[in-house]
């Protein structure tokens, strides 16, 4: 689903744990695949660090009504939407 998408389903306030579902020919993300949605940024580091345990490292969080304050979570978002992991 597109960010676009997220944000019509899962409305604002809320962050969606997501991985790539489908990469452009540069190999950009241009869809995700939304595992789980969390209320605050807390839950997301938590269930972030639940699924790097369960070796899902490409999991990223994705605020569909802004963006992520955090440093650590935004490059984590770029390594991953820009394929450089």
């Amino acid at each position: 689903m597109t960010i676009d998408a997220m944000r019509f389903m899962h409305g604002g306030g809320m962050i969606c744990i997501c991985t790539p579902n489908r990469r452009d020919n540069r190999r950009r993300v241009v869809t995700w695949h939304c595992l789980r949605v969390v209320d605050s940024i807390d839950a997301a580091r938590a269930v972030l660090a639940h699924f790097d345990k369960d070796g899902i490292t490409d999991a990223v969080a994705i605020n569909p009504s802004g963006t992520i304050t955090d440093s650590a979570m935004a490059a984590r978002f770029f390594r991953v939407y820009y394929g450089m992991q």
